[in-house]
């Protein structure tokens, strides 16, 4: 009777072992079935729509490396660093003041330089115009920073041409190397 028993018992624990393992294998499925989905969404609505066509990349490396690509005979210049007066924002507040650094790409070689470098101190004072009388709200704004740039390329292609007419030097491109206001 001890033996039946036991065997009466036997069958009835299996089930329960069995039960433990479809109870973890549902728990599984419920979970990785969701995440699986999930992930497939993400690449399908939010990845592949950012990646670039067959033919969009090769596109797109074209025109980097063209623009990168500066025509030869291209010379930087760097102006030094200089410091102008910021108006305040409010009346009798302290002044600021703006320390930046710009250089300018030309063409022309060395020819172009040769005559820039002659001539530095005038391209000095027409930057110092342009940086100068500005408030600290002004200088904030990218556009206005962008805007001066702008101002110095034309006004500096203006000067060349005032120097040597006769000469084909261009300015190609106005940047800041540094552009820092401090208060005192």
């Amino acid at each position: 009777m001890a033996d039946a028993k036991k065997t009466e018992e036997s069958p009835q624990a299996a089930p329960k072992k069995s039960s433990m393992v479809k109870t973890i294998i549902i728990a599984l499925v419920m979970v990785l079935v969701p995440a699986v989905v999930a992930v497939a969404l993400v690449v399908v609505f939010v990845v592949l729509p950012r990646t670039p066509a067959k033919g969009e990349h090769k596109e797109a490396e074209k025109t980097e490396h063209a623009e990168e690509a500066l025509p030869e005979g291209i010379v930087t210049v760097d102006f030094p660093e200089a410091q102008v007066n910021v108006l305040p924002d409010t009346p009798g507040g302290p002044a600021p003041i703006l320390t930046y650094a710009v250089s300018m790409a030309f063409s022309g070689g060395e020819e172009g330089k040769k005559l820039i470098e002659e001539h530095k101190s005038w391209f000095t004072s027409m930057l110092g115009k342009l940086h100068r009388n500005r408030t600290r709200a002004e200088l904030n704004d990218p556009q206005v920073e962008e805007s001066i740039l702008k101002q110095a390329k034309q006004e500096a292609t203006a000067l060349l041409k005032k120097l040597s007419p006769e000469s084909e030097i261009k300015v190609v491109e106005v940047m800041h190397t540094k552009f820092a206001i401090f208060d005192l």
